[in-house]
């Protein structure tokens, strides 16, 4: 048994490179010989892709069980169907959001954000609708409006201009903070209140973790470095 001269990994007799490092094996004493087995195959075999839509078929199926319990516990209440509703479209919102865009594929990601955009717009109407509030036109739906913006810039920018990983990094960070102004501006607008507070604190980190994430990703030798103590 012979070790990598520049990693030291153990290597099998019928290694001819180093499979961590990739150093071509020299040993004199024990040249190499093609082995009549090797310890690994020579190609690595895909797993086989799950059907989609046998998927979304098992979690309809799984989301029918607390439908169909919330509506019969209500139903024997005696007092009609009036708490159920809320509970069915928090369950068809979650689908919305967890099984559909697996269903249509990250190339349809645009479709999966209009339809769930539309769940959790509708879910909360209805809230404010059935409880007679009046915030959903200032508060919920702008809310919702500015969560989705910001999630469709980050997942078109990264999908059409293909970036490098710590750019989109630092692209999430930025568009967090801005998320986090956006939504305190919201609320104090709803509010009648003043100036915004809480999001400054968040705002500052996460432009410096930005700014440190795009530095990392145009100095060579950080992201050497960076690799090197995170093995990736």
């Amino acid at each position: 048994m012979s070790y990598c001269v520049n990693c030291g990994v153990e290597l099998a007799e019928s290694e001819k490179r180093c499979p961590l490092c990739n150093t071509i094996v020299i040993n004199r004493t024990n040249p190499w010989k093609e082995p009549e087995s090797f310890p690994y195959p020579s190609a690595v075999e895909k797993p086989a892709s799950l059907d989609k839509r046998f998927i979304a078929v098992i979690a309809a199926l799984i989301a029918l069980i607390p439908i169909a319990t919330c509506l019969i516990i209500d139903l024997l209440s005696g007092s009609g169907i009036t708490w159920s509703f809320y509970v069915i479209g928090g369950i068809i919102c979650a689908y919305t959001l967890c099984v559909v865009p697996v269903l249509l594929g990250k190339n349809r990601y645009i479709i999966s954000m209009i339809l769930a955009f539309l769940a959790i717009s509708f879910y909360l109407a209805y809230i404010n609708h059935t409880t007679d509030g009046h915030w959903f036109s200032n508060l919920g739906f702008p809310i919702v409006v500015c969560v989705f913006v910001v999630v469709f810039i980050f997942l078109f920018t990264t999908h059409v201009s293909k970036m490098a990983k710590l750019y989109k990094a630092a692209l999430f960070f930025s568009l967090i903070g801005l998320l986090c102004m956006g939504i305190e501006i919201i609320i104090r607008r709803y509010l009648d209140q003043g100036m915004i507070t809480w999001s400054l604190v968040v705002l500052p980190p996460c432009a410096i973790f930005a700014i440190i994430l795009i530095v990392c990703e145009r100095k060579q030798k950080i992201k050497d470095e960076i690799r090197k103590k995170l093995y990736f």
